[in-house]
């Protein structure tokens, strides 16, 4: 279960590192009105390669492969994390996401300098 919130942690680190720089592409899809619907969807995408709880191990070797690393380097950290020690992992994740959201938070109220297009 610990694996799982990590998974999803750095899924919603990676969508506010993007909310954060805030590239042109990505002020096309989201907004401040779906925000938060983009960083739920973002640590489920990062969650998505272990599936094969869902629907078997077919798929999981598929997404574990390279095309697993667009899932937000989901084979990467797989590799990095210890299975014997993810819950310490995990709450590192779930730390720097926090932080982000806390950056993402003072660039929304215009405190870090960085100017909303």
């Amino acid at each position: 279960m610990s694996q799982a919130i990590g998974h999803f942690a750095i899924g919603v680190a990676g969508a506010f590192l993007l909310l954060i720089w805030n590239p042109s592409w990505l002020r096309k899809l989201v907004n401040i009105k779906n925000d938060i619907f983009f960083i739920g969807l973002s640590g489920l995408w990062a969650m998505l390669p272990d599936i094969k709880l869902v629907f078997g191990e077919a798929n999981s070797k598929f997404l574990h492969g390279t095309i697993g690393n667009i899932f937000w380097l989901h084979p990467i950290f797989d590799f990095i994390i210890d299975v014997n020690d993810t819950t310490k992992m995990s709450a590192i994740f779930i730390c720097v996401a926090l932080a982000l959201g806390c950056l993402y938070y003072l660039k929304l109220k215009g405190r870090l300098g960085i100017r909303q297009p």
